[in-house]
């Protein structure tokens, strides 16, 4: 992305890249950080070479969760992991809105063809019980209140 930056003027990005917070036991502490700032870092780069660049940055709902954990507000069911995920996608809302026009959109998961850990979220589940042909039933311990936008909607 930079180096398009470098060569071209980009009108805006839609950002979704990221690594969730499943990854950090395969890659370990120090290279899932590395690698998530490393991502943050090249479309920043790419907002200082083409400054005018609008961008729609799809962070997490985990980010949220991290800023009621600053102020005391901490949720004991968030794993360690949550926590660092969510602080790091803190830290990309605060690095990508200082450099340009940036609406941030805190979705809880995207879904699509390569949807991962579909047990564990709410749209994943219905539609593994929808393709085995069965009821859809929502499995959660907890209330579940979902709300699902189309992409082409929300961009």
């Amino acid at each position: 992305m930079p180096e398009l930056a470098a060569h071209e003027h980009i009108s805006s990005i839609l950002h979704t890249a990221f690594l969730t917070p499943d990854w950090l036991q395969e890659l370990g502490i120090n290279k899932y950080v590395a690698v998530n700032r490393q991502i943050t870092g090249f479309v920043v780069k790419a907002l200082e070479l083409s400054p005018s660049t609008r961008v729609a940055n799809i962070s997490s709902g985990a980010a949220a969760i991290f800023e009621d954990y600053l102020v005391g507000n901490d949720n004991p069911c968030l794993s360690d992991a949550q926590k660092l995920y969510g602080r790091l996608k803190l830290e990309e809302e605060s690095a990508l809105s200082s450099r340009a026009c940036t609406l941030i959109l805190r979705i809880y998961s995207l879904s699509g063809r390569w949807m991962r850990n579909h047990q564990k979220y709410a749209l994943g589940q219905f539609l593994l019980q929808a393709t085995a042909g069965e009821r859809i039933i929502i499995k959660a311990r907890h209330p579940v209140i979902r709300g699902f936008g189309n992409a082409s909607d929300i961009t």
